[in-house]
């Protein structure tokens, strides 16, 4: 009897101590990060700079349409706990999910912006250039030039959008001049033939663009920050957002955390293709240099519709 009861005693102690085993805080937690541009360099170091946080990272390669599909077919449990996307065109796509609210910690702590309803935060400002080769004599100084000066090539997309955007949100309430520059901006496009030292169009694109594709295949490219109306670049934005109910919403916090911490760090920047963003203002001497059209993203997700 004695025996059977040490038995029983025994294993009611090992199960307990599997219990606290399993209870264990996991030392090095992982984060699933979605992205629809995060190539394997820029996971290399994303990894690299995780490891300061502790945090295991993982990345799956998905557009705005394939996120959108997993948070409808699985919402409490899509395959990753954090959006990471680097166009407002993506962040269109899912306007209509609903994710984490942000909360006003992130925007009053670290000088960010939230949009979209604030469950999205705006991480960075990717400006839309112009690039050019050595021997072109004149060269664009605005936006405007693109419609009634100098022909055009997209060397992505996306850029010519956020630019219509700019300016159907500028011209908001003069539709004949929107018209009138929208008309020589799609007249002054000419094909993109592809890029390589044989191309001397005048190209516009993303600075990620430029960075990730154009500056490699032909270095001998110049870039030219656009400006208008006496101000900067237009810009698209690279934002994150965090999955309703993730089981790893601490470790998505820490990753966000670590993003702006960064964003103001040179090698980071170029890494992404995006602008350096300051919690101060910089000085006046090199003020010139990072400043831009801003547009908050709310304002350029509807004029994104028009």
């Amino acid at each position: 009897m004695l025996k059977r009861f040490l038995f029983y005693f025994l294993g009611l102690i090992g199960l307990a101590a599997c219990g606290l085993e399993d209870a264990r805080p996991d030392p090095h937690p992982s984060l699933t990060v979605a992205s629809n541009f995060i190539d394997s360099t820029q996971q290399l170091r994303f990894k690299h700079w995780a490891k300061q946080t502790g945090i295991r990272l993982h990345f799956v390669q998905l557009q705005a349409s394939q996120v959108q599909q997993q948070l409808h077919e699985r919402p409490w449990a899509p395959g990753f706990d954090l959006i990471c996307v680097n166009s407002m065109l993506e962040v269109k796509k899912l306007e209509k999910s609903s994710f984490q609210p942000v909360g006003t910690y992130w925007t009053r702590a670290n000088h960010v912006r939230s949009f979209l309803n604030k469950q999205w935060l705006e991480i960075g400002r990717i400006p839309i250039v112009a690039s050019y080769c050595l021997d072109s004599l004149n060269k664009p100084a605005a936006y405007t030039d693109l419609s009634k000066t100098f022909l055009w090539g997209p060397a992505d997309e996306s850029a010519q959008e956020i630019v219509r955007a700019h300016f159907a949100y500028i011209w908001r309430k003069n539709e004949k001049n929107y018209n009138q520059w929208y008309r020589g901006f799609r007249d002054y496009r000419t094909a993109f033939i592809g890029l390589g030292i044989q191309n001397t169009q005048l190209l516009l694109s993303r600075y990620d663009t430029y960075l990730k594709a154009i500056y490699r295949k032909d270095k001998h490219r110049k870039i030219k920050m656009l400006s208008q109306f006496g101000k900067g670049p237009f810009c698209d934005r690279l934002a994150v957002a965090i999955v309703k109910q993730s089981a790893h919403y601490a470790e998505a916090k820490r990753f966000i955390k670590l993003l702006l911490k960064k964003r103001s760090d040179a090698k980071f920047c170029k890494l992404l293709g995006i602008h350096p963003v300051y919690s101060k203002p910089p000085s006046q001497k090199t003020r010139r240099t990072y400043t831009y059209t801003y547009l908050h993203p709310d304002l350029l997700l509807k004029a994104l519709e028009k």
